[in-house]
């Protein structure tokens, strides 16, 4: 950093004196005096430790939901979804990018969508309880909701 003399900004494992690592974001950047001579660094280092493992977790999931030989689905308590994996938009009709933001009435009837029970169900008990409510798409055909 002080060869180049520009800013540095980067992710990095650091070990303290006392043996405990972090994972931090730190930015290095050239001090200068009055005079313009360099006399220094100046740098500012966060702990970004836990960030990093859910980070992680995350991409654990994703690899896995992504590649599930089951569909899985996640929308927003509006009903529009956020996340499909491969499987589950195969199996509509969809690639995963055309499935993010379009609605679940684009798969169910409003009557499935009232038994669901929708965001009172899930403000009530904490989650959605299971259920097969099936799908109605493709030439409105029905199957096995009516």
């Amino acid at each position: 950093m002080l060869k180049l003399l520009k800013t540095r900004h980067n992710n990095e494992w650091i070990t303290y004196a006392n043996g405990r690592r972090v994972y931090a974001d730190t930015i290095k950047t050239p001090y200068y005096n009055q005079n313009g001579e360099l006399i220094g660094v100046l740098g500012i280092t966060r702990d970004i430790t836990d960030r990093y493992h859910i980070e992680q977790e995350n991409r654990i999931f994703k690899i896995m939901s992504d590649n599930a030989v089951e569909g899985k689905a996640i929308a927003d308590l509006e009903g529009n979804i956020v996340y499909a994996n491969k499987f589950w938009a195969e199996i509509h009709g969809f690639t995963q990018e055309e499935l993010v933001g379009k609605h679940l009435s684009v798969f169910h009837s409003p009557q499935q969508l009232e038994e669901v029970g929708g965001p009172a169900e899930l403000f009530k008990l904490g989650y959605f309880e299971p259920r097969d409510i099936g799908i109605c798409i493709l030439m409105e055909l029905s199957f096995p909701c009516s």
